[in-house]
């Protein structure tokens, strides 16, 4: 029945695309013979005795009677002026000269040719077409026809095999132009969400190409089956529609004889299987009966069955198997008795065992009570030690701020050399201070689960090159040498955690090399970018490279006399590496030194952001000229900033609040160079909205640095719409406060914007 009708489906689709493309034949030939008798007229040497404007008259009237769809023929010089016009219902025009819209020249390089205008209505009722023909003679005069569209109808109507179908045209606008009811075309109805005409639109290049036979709604709305064809001379379609109804008759007939055999065909079968199951009945509820009886206990029941067939067979089995299962039955009950007494036994064994487990459970329940508040009791001091640490971070760090800048400043006004060497010695205590500080708040954010990687796509160049402005001058001070080898990769990750992973990796590196120099590079590993860190160092032995990732955990001999700290480097880079998900290895050898390698997941090998050559930072300390705008409520941290500057030559203007310093900025002409900021203010205020707020006083995007006592405090999605801003970590020393001085400068003077980042150690 399927095949049956996907065939009658097939059929009607050749059938009616054989339809649409014969009509469209006959039109594009009535077509051709319309415009070849025009073009033969046009070929006479009009404009030449004895082929005057009499002659074409006749010349014109003789068309009309030949070609009854000319409605009006028109002659129309090179200018586009009238020179003759002859119609069915208007009076002939002889050299009335008026000016029309058709010009005869062609253009230049091109010939002439037969043209079909964009078909129009007439007396809003009449579908027209003007088509034009250029004449051959040396005048280069025009000929325009209106042709009435009305013979469209006439033409595809005389098709035979169409039965009850119908035939219409549609132009290349999908305007209705013909139709075998006239009002449908006097409606110009737009016809281009008819699926035949969508479908055959769709197929750009086609000609004369039909389209299949669909399902559509004909404009009454009854249900149709239609299928189209392109006239190529206009690019107009023709549309041949039968009722759906009258084109499956035939198959719908097909389908209906054979669904009425196909239940004449299940009546017998099913007469049959009832009188077969009839027969086989009887047997079956005897067999049943006595099945029912051995379930009840009578086990000495048997079936008398004599059909002469396998349920007589069954029958026998039957009673075999009944007769077996009375003799299991009756050894059955024995061997119950028997293991009937053996449970007894075991289960007074098993209340002896429960006994005993009772006991032991209540044992156990006691040890876990005991265990659960030892627990509890260290996880509370545990939380409050990391609680402490990281609560305390701001106001530890302050102090630690304000005593690195002053002795900057005091370093940098001694003239001595003895006094100066006494205060490097105490800018390296304070440094190695800051450093065990900054691991054990670290250490204590990790544990409080305080700080949570943001993954984002982020290009590793300049992140290496703050690495190497941020170690390099450690490394020289330590004879060692630093390289860092550029990569324009764009990786995934955390880019403020990836970059104090990396700044300890080479931190802990220079601690620990005597001789030689550290190496920090990146090669690819698959889909992955294995960063990897090389010094020339101690090494570490293959029994200690499990334990150097343990807290508090430090390796060294007398040789690493630089190794100071408290063993959270590396403990740190595996807690943070584990955050982000990024692998961690690390290859050693003693007295040779060591490699440590992060992998993070690689999106591209090649930056997408352009990077810039930085600008040069000011030279030496001198920051001569430079207006420095500085807001911190502690004043101690104030003063030790304008003292600082105040070294470097800098004009510096200390305020305790954005309010006083927009106070103070009204009392001078000049607009600040620098805003240096600290994160946390008084009275609920933070650095970030006081920077904003000088910003918009003044109107200009001035740089600025943000000093914070911890870089997690800081939303890095407002660090990044902020522009022109460098957060730096306090504590912090004059050395630092520099390089970041140069950064902010360096970016406020690069013309390529680059996403903000940390300065300062990590």
């Amino acid at each position: 029945m399927y095949f049956g009708y996907r065939e009658a489906r097939e059929h009607i689709s050749r059938l009616q695309a054989a339809q649409a493309m014969a009509a469209a034949r006959e039109i594009e030939q009535y077509l051709k013979t319309l415009t070849a008798g025009i073009a033969d007229a046009a070929k006479l040497p009009w404009g030449q005795e004895p082929f005057g404007l009499q002659a074409r008259r006749q010349e014109f009237q003789r068309l009309m009677v030949l070609h009854p769809a000319i409605l009006e023929l028109q002659s129309v010089d090179r200018t586009g002026r009238e020179q003759l016009f002859v119609s069915r219902s208007q009076p002939d025009r002889l050299f009335s000269q008026q000016q029309t819209a058709f010009m005869a020249a062609p253009q230049e390089g091109r010939p002439a040719s037969v043209g079909f205008g964009q078909p129009f209505f007439r007396g809003a009722s009449e579908p027209t077409m003007l088509l034009t023909v250029p004449d051959r003679g040396p005048g280069g005069a025009l000929t325009v026809a209106a042709v009435n569209l009305r013979f469209l109808t006439d033409v595809s109507g005389g098709l035979d095999g169409i039965g009850d179908g119908r035939v219409f045209v549609i132009d290349a606008a999908n305007r209705l132009i013909a139709h075998p009811v006239a009002t449908h075309v006097s409606r110009s109805l737009d016809m281009t969400d008819f699926p035949p005409v969508r479908l055959l639109r769709d197929r750009a290049g086609a000609t004369r190409d039909a389209s299949g036979a669909l399902d559509a709604e004909d404009l009454g709305g009854a249900a149709v089956i239609a299928s189209a064809a392109r006239v190529e001379m206009t690019d107009w379609l023709v549309v041949v529609e039968v009722p759906r109804a009258v084109a499956l008759a035939p198959a719908m007939s097909t389908l209906q004889r054979t669904l009425l055999l196909m239940s004449l065909g299940l009546a017998l079968a099913l007469f049959a299987s009832l009188r077969l199951a009839a027969r086989m009945a009887t047997p079956i509820v005897k067999l049943r009966q006595a099945a029912s009886r051995i379930a009840q206990g009578d086990l000495g029941s048997r079936l008398q069955v004599q059909s002469g067939d396998e349920i007589e067979m069954l029958a026998q089995d039957f009673n075999v198997m009944a007769a077996e299962l009375q003799a299991s039955y009756a050894g059955l009950e024995t061997k119950v008795e028997d293991r009937t007494r053996a449970l007894s036994r075991a289960n007074e064994q098993l209340g002896e065992q429960a006994g005993e487990l009772a006991r032991l459970n209540t044992q156990l329940i006691a040890n876990m009570e005991e265990l659960r508040l030892r627990t509890e009791e260290a996880e509370r001091a545990n939380a409050a030690k990391t609680r402490f640490l990281a609560a305390a971070s701001h106001d530890l760090r302050q102090p630690m701020h304000t005593v690195g800048l002053l002795t900057g400043v005091l370093r940098l006004r001694l003239d001595r050399p003895e006094l100066a060497g006494l205060a490097d010695k105490v800018l390296a205590s304070v440094a190695v201070m800051e450093g065990l500080f900054s691991s054990l708040l670290d250490i204590s954010k990790l544990d409080a689960g305080v700080i949570r990687p943001e993954l984002q796509n982020i290009p590793l160049r300049p992140m290496l090159e703050r690495v190497e402005t941020a170690y390099g001058p450690q490394a020289r001070e330590a004879g060692l040498a630093l390289r860092v080898r550029p990569c324009d990769a764009v990786v995934r990750t955390d880019a403020l955690m990836l970059e104090r992973v990396l700044g300890n990796l080479v931190s802990n590196a220079i601690r620990y090399t005597t001789r030689g120099g550290v190496l920090l590079g990146c090669r690819r590993r698959g889909q992955a970018l294995a960063i990897q860190v090389f010094d020339t160092g101690i090494g570490i032995a293959a029994e200690h490279q499990e334990q150097v990732f343990e807290e508090f955990y430090r390796v060294g001999d007398g040789r690493a006399a630089r190794a100071e700290g408290l063993g959270l480097g590396l403990s740190i880079v595996k807690r943070s590496a584990a955050m982000l998900g990024h692998g961690l290895r690390m290859r050693s050898t003693p007295a040779r030194g060591s490699m440590f390698e992060i992998c993070v997941p690689l999106v591209s090998l090649h930056s997408s952001m352009a990077l810039a050559n930085a600008a040069a930072p000011v030279g030496g300390h001198d920051l001569h000229g430079v207006f420095v705008l500085v807001i911190d409520d502690h004043p101690h941290n104030r003063e030790a900033l304008g003292d600082v500057f105040g070294q470097w030559n800098a004009q510096a203007l200390c305020s305790a609040s954005a309010d006083e310093a927009l106070a103070q900025l009204s009392q001078h002409l000049r607009t600040p160079d620098l805003i240096v900021a600290d994160y946390q203010l008084a009275n609920g205020q933070d650095g970030l909205g006081a920077i904003e707020q000088v910003r918009a006083a003044v109107e200009e995007c001035v740089p600025a640095i943000l000093l914070t006592g911890t870089l997690d405090s800081v939303d890095p999605a407002l660090l990044r719409a902020t522009q022109a801003i460098v957060a730096m970590s306090k504590p912090t020393d004059a050395g630092r406060l520099l390089r970041g001085v140069d950064e902010v400068i360096r970016r406020a003077t690069d013309p390529v914007v680059e996403p903000p980042a940390a300065a300062g150690s990590p």
